[in-house]
């Protein structure tokens, strides 16, 4: 029984090296402004639901979204916004009425509030288009994309 030797000559594995090691900065670039985007329709989705928890308008108006190294962060500014995301126990209220020369004290009962995750619910509603954003700045990206970009240079015997 004679054994059979196959050659196998691959020819540009070094160009295909060089794609995957510039693989990571490339989905970086291309990624970055996706997030990005997707924060900003998450904080216009976040700032609908707020809306309606006021008549001012003070919980939406404090939403607010910045960058955090590799995250982005949204949340309320108001002191009152955790209040509404997780709610509250029932507890006393006061306050104090001043009608010189009395001084009037209003204490009551507050029943509590029942949290209302509209962050939460703003986020998993825009989760399902995050894989449609990322295709769309990772194609544009690709439409930049040449191989003197990813600094590739032909070699002989590549």
């Amino acid at each position: 029984m004679a054994i059979r030797v196959y050659e196998i000559k691959v020819t540009g594995i070094k160009r295909v090296l060089h794609i995957f090691a510039n693989l990571i900065p490339f989905l970086n670039k291309a990624f970055a402004p996706s997030l990005e985007e997707f924060g900003n329709k998450v904080l216009q989705n976040a700032r609908g639901r707020a809306a309606t928890f006021a008549d001012t308008g003070a919980l939406m108006e404090s939403l607010t979204m910045f960058r955090d190294g590799d995250s982005i962060v949204i949340g309320p500014t108001v002191p009152w916004g955790p209040m509404v995301r997780f709610g509250t126990r029932a507890h006393w209220i006061g306050a104090n009425v001043e009608i010189a020369p009395l001084t009037w004290r209003f204490i009551g009962m507050h029943p509590g509030t029942t949290p209302n995750p509209y962050l939460e619910d703003a986020f998993n509603e825009e989760l399902n288009n995050l894989p449609a954003i990322m295709n769309d700045f990772v194609m544009e990206e690709m439409k930049n994309l040449d191989e003197e970009s990813m600094g590739y240079e032909e070699e002989e015997g590549d």
